[in-house]
């Protein structure tokens, strides 16, 4: 799991936004694909970056899959993070779905998307498979990572669709109680998380959020998955560190 230790800590020194405002897309490379779909009579975008051509003679390479937060857009995830840079020096496939009304059904009940019966794990589904008829992914290393909306949906996917992900990072979304009482992942499936303790949106001790559902705290959530992924009750530490950063991963 190195390797994707290593992800974890590209990942914490990664800006997440969650700006209602689309910004112009004055950084994003030229190589990336902007596809517009239709899945359900909806209107549906994404963006896909590849370092090789489509059924190209390639070796097989990861996927990471980047939600959005709510008010969201691709555009502005793909500015307020270096993921993209990433999947050009580190070579991986990068697909970054839209939203629903800059909105997930992350299954909470209470954004556009859950309120008007959106179907978003089919979707996100759905654009792993088509990407994956046309392009060489190897199918046993798709990542998913998430912010606050995004990260609520992250879990549902994780949940869900165990079996489609080799590991999944949870940026600023506890589990939900809604996501506990409708799912339960079939099989254990490697988690990272980045919760804050004093985030004004999402209370590390849980309860209920502004405008939104019940929620656990962090810790608790944590246990659910240590429980989920059936992991002993001894922890192997390892830390990463670069000098004169500010910042600091065990």
């Amino acid at each position: 799991m190195r390797t994707f230790l290593i992800y974890i800590i590209l990942l914490t020194l990664s800006i997440y936004g969650c700006r209602s405002q689309e910004r112009k897309l004055k950084r994003i490379d030229k190589e990336l694909q902007f596809v517009k779909t239709k899945l359900d009579g909806v209107n549906r975008e994404y963006a896909f970056y590849s370092p090789y051509k489509p059924i190209s003679n390639s070796p097989k390479i990861p996927l990471v899959l980047l939600l959005h937060g709510r008010f969201g857009t691709v555009s502005q995830v793909l500015e307020d993070n270096e993921l993209l840079a990433l999947a050009k020096k580190d070579k991986f496939f990068l697909l970054v779905p839209g939203g629903y009304s800059r909105s997930w059904a992350d299954g909470r009940g209470t954004s556009p998307a859950d309120k008007d019966k959106i179907n978003d794990v089919r979707f996100i589904e759905t654009l792993i498979i088509n990407v994956s008829e046309k392009y060489n992914i190897d199918q046993k290393n798709i990542f998913i990572t998430g912010h606050s909306n995004g990260g609520f949906m992250s879990h549902r996917m994780l949940l869900e669709r165990t079996g489609l992900f080799k590991a999944g990072v949870i940026v600023a979304a506890h589990l939900s109680k809604s996501q506990l009482e409708n799912f339960k992942p079939k099989q254990p499936v490697s988690i990272a998380f980045m919760l804050g303790t004093k985030d004004p949106l999402i209370p590390y001790e849980g309860g209920f959020i502004p405008k939104g559902a019940e929620i656990l705290g962090g810790e608790e959530t944590v246990q659910k998955w240590v429980n989920w992924n059936e992991c002993g009750p001894e922890s192997n530490l390892e830390a990463f560190d670069k000098e004169k950063d500010e910042t600091k991963l065990e």
